[in-house]
Order: C-alpha cells, then sequence, then structure tokens
C-alpha cells in the first residue's frame, strides 16, 4: 500500500491523534498533527493534544446543541 501523503508532498513523516466523541460517545473524527520531520512525542505533548481534542468535542458538541 503506498500513502501517498507519506510518498509524496508533504511528506508526513509522525502523526499524533486524538478521537472525537459526541455527547453520547460517539467516535466521529479525529483531531490530529502532522509533520514532515520524524519525532518522538513526550508525555507532555500527548497531554496537550488531548487538551485541544477535549476543547474541539466541547465546540463541536455546544455547536449541535445550539442548532437542533
Amino acid at each position: 500500500m503506498e500513502l501517498v501523503l507519506v510518498t509524496g508532498p508533504p511528506f508526513i513523516r509522525a502523526y499524533a491523534g486524538s478521537i472525537l466523541h459526541t455527547g453520547e460517545g460517539y467516535e466521529i473524527g479525529t483531531f490530529c498533527l502532522l509533520f514532515d520531520s520524524p519525532r518522538v512525542f513526550s508525555k507532555e505533548d500527548i497531554t496537550k493534544l488531548q487538551g485541544f481534542a477535549a476543547a474541539a468535542e466541547k465546540v463541536l458538541i455546544e455547536g449541535y446543541t445550539v442548532s437542533r
């Protein structure tokens, strides 16, 4: 399998993601970070990523609630 975003531009070399959930717990997407150079993610990096994902979930849930 050839992954175009790895073998060609933007040449992704590192990825970290956190699953986004609805208020009911359904998985609806991923909040992710992509890098064009290899890297190791620290515990602090993962904690920050999870915090950003939680903030994104909150915005999505509040937006959905308002639009209902």
